[in-house]
């Protein structure tokens, strides 16, 4: 029997990031596609339907930021807030290379060393953590993009996107609005709404749009950031 796609796989202008300890970045593809650096899963399949992602991860997420508290000293909760509505760019921020738990998709460097290049205020480090989720996700979606046209769209849950700073870099970076959701547990939610049957009333929390904002300097800094972390995992 040959399974169709369904009606998720068929979303293919949607982008889907959830932002808890990891980042998990799933691209909807009516196919199962041979795409290294990235993964191609099978999420969900029938006895007529078959579901596939591009999948890239980010093992740093929300973990980054708990390594900045361990190694650092500093509040990463008390900072968060300070940034949620700040500036896209500083460009005396440090940068962040973010090798917690080891780096994930598209570099691949399980030994990797995590560092922060340069130096900067307890601020602005966390802002150079946060902006190393958004820049790890964007070069996942830039292997993506190679495979897929550019999505139209992202979506974006789990406990991270509840700051604004990130997901307003998120869609600048991509290009693409942002839909926030509020649900911090959406793997969780996505597994209920599986084992319930997938009903067509299951109640979604309500998510608020980031448009992109052009900005020339924060994309300056994320090919500075390409070329740092290309160099430090040997893929210069």
């Amino acid at each position: 029997m040959i399974l169709r796609p369904s009606r998720f796989a068929l979303l293919a202008a949607l982008l889907y990031v959830n932002l808890g300890t990891g980042a998990f970045v799933l691209r909807p593809t009516p196919e199962p596609l041979h795409a290294p650096p990235l993964l191609t899963s099978l999420i969900r399949a029938d006895d007529e339907h078959a579901d596939f992602v591009l999948e890239g991860s980010v093992n740093g997420a929300g973990a980054a930021l708990a390594w900045l508290e361990r190694h650092q000293g500093a509040a990463a909760d008390r900072l968060l807030a300070l940034l949620s509505e700040a500036g896209l760019d500083d460009d005396d921020a440090p940068f962040f290379l973010n090798g917690v738990a080891g780096l994930a998709s598209p570099f691949w460097r399980a030994d990797f060393e995590t560092r922060f290049v340069g130096e900067g205020s307890d601020l602005q480090q966390c802002r150079a953590v946060l902006e190393s989720v958004a820049f790890l996700i964007k070069a996942n979606l830039d292997e993506m993009d190679r495979h897929r046209p550019a999505p139209g769209r992202l979506v974006a849950s789990g406990g991270l996107a509840d700051n604004r700073l990130l997901c307003r870099m998120l869609a600048t970076l991509a290009g693409a609005p942002v839909d926030r959701s509020s649900d911090r547990e959406a793997t969780s939610r996505g597994l209920a709404f599986q084992v319930a049957g997938m009903p067509a009333g299951f109640a979604a929390p309500p998510v608020g749009r980031i448009e992109p904002e052009p900005d020339q300097q924060l994309l300056a800094r994320y090919l500075k950031w390409l070329a740092l972390i290309r160099e430090a995992a040997g893929h210069a």
